[in-house]
Formats: structure tokens, sequence, C-alpha cells
């Protein structure tokens, strides 16, 4: 079981950041290291701490040191977890449920949401954008007075006939690519 002791003597020159096993030992920090692009503290024991100790098998096994590698942004995680075992933190994470993850539920279960088909992180917040959209439009059909209704389906309708006009004029170039005469495509009115 390990410790930290993190003292910081603000007058002096001495900062002391290392973690402390159940035999008195410390393990003092060494470096940062990023892996990933994430910055990890590493903090070593000396091999003269672990040569004769009792639980050496269990603790490093093979090892010559103890080596313990922890995150820069600890103290923001160990914060972050006390807010949400809080009182307000509780209430938060009731109010977050029945308002933002059932709109991921219903994206994932109903609209296809499940996998994006896209390459890029650009492309994928573009495609869970529109189904956002589509998902407040007609959530907005639903909640809304009649003249909110008819302004979303207006919105609705003129939404789908910039898919139609754009699906209908990526054929016709695909048409010219390929070299195809005379080529016309239209959707039909109701398939939209």
């Amino acid at each position: 079981m390990l410790e930290n002791e993190t003292a910081l003597i603000l007058g002096g020159v001495t900062s002391q950041d290392r973690w402390r096993c159940s035999q008195g030992k410390y393990a003092t920090f060494r470096k940062i290291k990023y892996q990933k692009n994430h910055p990890d503290k590493l903090y070593y024991t000396r091999r003269s701490d672990c040569k004769g100790c009792p639980l050496a098998a269990g603790c490093i096994g093979k090892s010559h040191e103890k080596r313990i590698s922890m995150t820069v942004y600890k103290d923001y995680y160990d914060r972050a977890l006390e807010r949400a075992k809080s009182r307000k933190g509780q209430y938060y994470k009731t109010i977050r449920q029945s308002t933002v993850e059932p709109v991921f539920g219903t994206l994932i279960n109903y609209t296809g949401m499940r996998k994006i088909n896209t390459r890029g992180i650009e492309s994928a917040n573009k495609v869970m954008l529109m189904a956002a959209i589509a998902y407040n439009l007609k959530k907005l059909m639903k909640q809304g007075s009649s003249r909110t209704s008819l302004q979303a389906q207006r919105a609705l309708k003129e939404g789908l006939y910039l898919v139609r006009s754009t699906v209908e004029l990526l054929f016709r170039q695909i048409a010219e690519i390929f070299g195809i005469p005379d080529f016309s495509f239209q959707l039909p009115e109701k398939s939209i």
C-alpha cells in the first residue's frame, strides 16, 4: 500500500513529491515521461531500499526497484471525484442523466448512430451535428405550439430540399467523371 506525500516548503527551495510504502521507504519523483502525448510522473525507489525488504517478491517481482507511473493531472482527477461524490455533484448527476444521456440513447438505438461510418474526427463531428439537429427538430415539432411546429416543419423541408439537391448534383458529377452521356438522376418526391 502506497501513500502520497506531497510537501512543498513555500519559503525555501525544498519540495518533496514522493510515495511512501508500508515499510517506510520512499519512491521519489524522478521525471515526467510522455506516453502518447500524455504526461506521466515517474517515481522510483532506490535499489538499496528494496534489497532486503520482506515484501519485495510481491511488490516489485523480478525488478530491482519499485516504479510508479502517475498522471500529472491526478490532483484534478481527485478534485473531480470529490465533487462528483458531494451532494451537489449527485444532484447534477441526476439532472444530466435525465437530460443528456437519453438523447444519446435515442440516437444510438433509434437513428442508427451506433457506428459512424466516416473517417476522421471532423467528419464524425459533422455526422453527430446533423443527428443532433434532426433530433432537436423532431423534439421541437412534438412539443412546440402550432406556430413553432410549422416553423420546424418548414426548416425540415428546406433541409431535405438541400440534401436532395446535393445528392442529385453529386450523381451528375459522378456521371460526368465516368462519361455517362445524358444521365439524369432525380430522387422521387416522397423518398425523403
